[in-house]
Parts: structure tokens; C-alpha cells; sequence
């Protein structure tokens, strides 16, 4: 695990009818989780509810960079990803960037979220599959620990 701590809110919200699919802002919604169960902060949080706030923090912000648990994927700042597909499906949430860049995130603790940063420090496995831009050629990392990170356009870390 990260030695970074935050002293950022945990995001949590009740959801009555939670949306499980979703390619981008605006797009139909299609729900079939009906948790209903209102969650308090610090509380583990469900696949769905990961999902919204991924959701709608990329509503908000549109473009950011991606942070691994090994570092910035290609030039932290310099480098920016628009989320292009997010499904949540049984125990994963799949964030899809740019249309060639998937993390799969098994077992999602709760994330932190503020106005500049998206954070999963916690996840029972994340796989990075990801393509080179322009020649498509695969390459996936596997991580069990260590921290996800998406910053918006224009904020530092």
C-alpha cells in the first residue's frame, strides 16, 4: 500500500436504482443492482457505487492523467485520457480510456475523490491491459497493492 495518506472525504451516496454501464456523459444508463443501502463514510462500497462516483467525477472533470502503482503512465501532466467506457460487472469495475487503455479493478475498496483527484488505494487486484498508440502492440501489468491515481487536466498532485 501507498505510505500516502489523504485527508480527503471519502465519497459515498445511498443508491435507490444504480446504474451498472455507461459510455459517456449523457449516454442511456442501464440499471440491475438495486443495493438501496445507504453507505457511511469509511464503509466498503460496492462495484456500483464505485462506479458512479468514477462516473461522475469524469463528468466533472473530462480529461486526466493516470497514475499506476508503479508511477505516471505516459508523462503524468502530460498525458491526458478521457474515459471513453465504465462497466461494473460482478466483483470488477473496467474503466476504458481512450478506447485502448483497460483497468480492471477486482474488489474496489472506496474511492477518494475531490475537485482534482480520483484515488483507488485500495483493490484486490488491478490489471492494466493497455495498446501503444499507433501500433496497437498489447501489454498488460498486474498489481495487488498500491495505489490508482487519476488527476484532472491543469491540477498537480
Amino acid at each position: 500500500m501507498s505510505a500516502r495518506r489523504h485527508d480527503r472525504t471519502r465519497v459515498t451516496a445511498a443508491f435507490a436504482d444504480v446504474a451498472t454501464g455507461w459510455n459517456g456523459p449523457g449516454a442511456g444508463l442501464q440499471s440491475n443492482d438495486h443495493e438501496g443501502t445507504p453507505r457511511t463514510a469509511g464503509c466498503a462500497v460496492s462495484v456500483a457505487g464505485a462506479f458512479a462516483v468514477v462516473r461522475d467525477w469524469y463528468d466533472r472533470v473530462t480529461l486526466a492523467s493516470l497514475y499506476l502503482p508503479t508511477g505516471s503512465f505516459g508523462g503524468g501532466a502530460r498525458s491526458l485520457y478521457r474515459l471513453t467506457n465504465l462497466v461494473a460487472t460482478g466483483d470488477r469495475l473496467i474503466i476504458e480510456l481512450e478506447g485502448q487503455l483497460l483497468l480492471i479493478i477486482t474488489e474496489p475498496g472506496e474511492p477518494l475523490a475531490d475537485r482534482d483527484h480520483l484515488v483507488f488505494d485500495r483493490f484486490g487486484q488491478l490489471v492494466f491491459d493497455w495498446q501503444e498508440f499507433g501500433n496497437k502492440q498489447p501489454h498488460v501489468e498486474v498489481f495487488h497493492e498500491g495505489e490508482l491515481r487519476f488527476v484532472a487536466q491543469g491540477a498537480g498532485l
